[in-house]
């Protein structure tokens, strides 16, 4: 392993690919990573059947060296024929997840790889059972752990005492993490999430004449979309302007909502988008009324005000950390009914103040310079490159 101090080499190890916010994440880490000539990145998918190939050509660079089992086509067909005997045997199959475990650990060895950075409990828990003791793992905390705990679930102990530096996302997340596995906070380092800050230019979608009201997001019920619908409804008879509200995502409960909702006059659903700021580029405000267990920053909201948009989100997990900074605020933090669902009333008269009140709107969008500072991708890249350069 390489022990100069200078050049370094970064795995990036993700259990899936479908799409969701640490997945975004760590595509675009690997990529940020990669443009230092000082450093090769490679990106590792335990799940090679649950990747979104439209979201991993748009988002990984071609500068970083991409693995999963699929990729090798005959020995993955050999894997799958092996799995089959097994299971006319009455065995459970095993033979080609042990190849995977193989791959990981030939990568690691061919390329010499100096630290391993883990997304999502299932990858983390390959990595400690895999990864040679000489070798440091990262694990970052996106969600998944908060999760596990809600649900009563445990951690496995090889991954907590494998892990040697833990990463947060947010101080919610941090808290969390340090409570869920009885760690002390000092072992977990906070580096928020990033994005480029470079708006996409989309005057064609652009609806000058309408108030955009939208949201990206995955198709969960717990996203907070309903809540949204209801409140632009409700907003839409107050103001006195044409409003519109996109909804960009997919899912089996968005195609219900889209069923109840699609037919009222100004509601969009545009499905799936593997490049969402295209429409993000056209909204005015960004919405994400979540009460997903496992928000701990919201990817969607940075995008929002990546794009100078402001936004409105719930009083959950980490999102009111990602709009506000100090006494900066770059939109409303909504709350809720007593039901635990978002505060429909509460998200419709924030609505109703920034499409009417053109100062109000002015404010908080002179205010998103402040807040989204924190989250410039060059510092974030120098934090994780520190925090490899620690472990080597």
């Amino acid at each position: 392993m390489n022990k100069s101090g200078t050049h370094k080499k970064i795995l990036i190890s993700i259990s899936t690919l479908e799409v969701g916010g640490a997945q975004t994440f760590a595509l675009k880490l690997a990529s940020i990573l990669s443009e230092n000539s000082q450093t090769e990145v490679y990106f590792f998918v335990w799940n090679g059947d649950k990747v979104e190939t439209q979201m991993l050509n748009t988002l990984l660079s071609k500068k970083v060296r991409y693995y999963d089992l699929n990729r090798f086509h005959l020995i993955n067909y050999l894997g799958w024929k092996l799995n089959a005997l097994e299971e006319s045997s009455g065995k459970s199959p095993s033979i080609r997840q042990k190849m995977i475990g193989l791959l990981f650990k030939y990568i690691i060895w061919k390329h010499r790889v100096d630290v391993v950075h883990s997304f999502l409990y299932p990858s983390d828990l390959n990595c400690a059972k895999h990864l040679h003791s000489s070798v440091p793992l990262v694990v970052t905390e996106e969600g998944d752990y908060l999760l596990r705990m809600r649900k009563g679930e445990e951690i496995d102990e090889i991954v907590i005492g494998r892990v040697n530096s833990w990463v947060a996302v947010s101080e919610f997340a941090k808290r969390k993490l340090a409570s869920y596995l009885a760690l002390d906070p000092k072992r977990i380092k906070l580096i928020y999430n990033g994005l480029p800050f470079v708006p996409v230019k989309n005057e064609e979608q652009k609806d000058k004449d309408s108030f955009v009201v939208g949201m990206v997001a995955r198709g969960h019920q717990s996203k907070g979309w309903e809540a949204l619908i209801l409140a632009f409804l409700g907003a839409k008879k107050r103001v006195q302007r044409q409003m519109k509200l996109v909804l960009v995502g997919e899912g089996t409960f968005l195609d219900q909502l889209a069923k109840t909702y699609g037919d009222q006059e100004g509601i969009v659903f545009t499905g799936y988008s593997s490049n969402p700021g295209l429409y993000i580029a056209g909204f005015d405000i960004g919405v994400l009324p979540s009460f997903f267990e496992g928000e701990t920053f919201g990817i969607s909201v940075l995008e929002y005000l990546s794009n100078g948009k402001p936004v409105i989100v719930t009083d959950w997990g980490g999102l009111p950390e990602v709009m506000q900074d100090g006494e900066h605020y770059a939109g409303y933090v909504v709350g809720f009914h007593d039901d635990g669902k978002p505060n429909i009333g509460e998200i419709e008269d924030a609505i109703v103040k920034m499409a009417s009140d053109p100062e109000v709107y002015a404010d908080l969008r002179r205010n998103i310079d402040k807040v989204i500072s924190r989250f410039d991708w060059k510092l974030i890249s120098a934090e994780y490159q520190e925090t490899y350069q620690k472990l080597i």
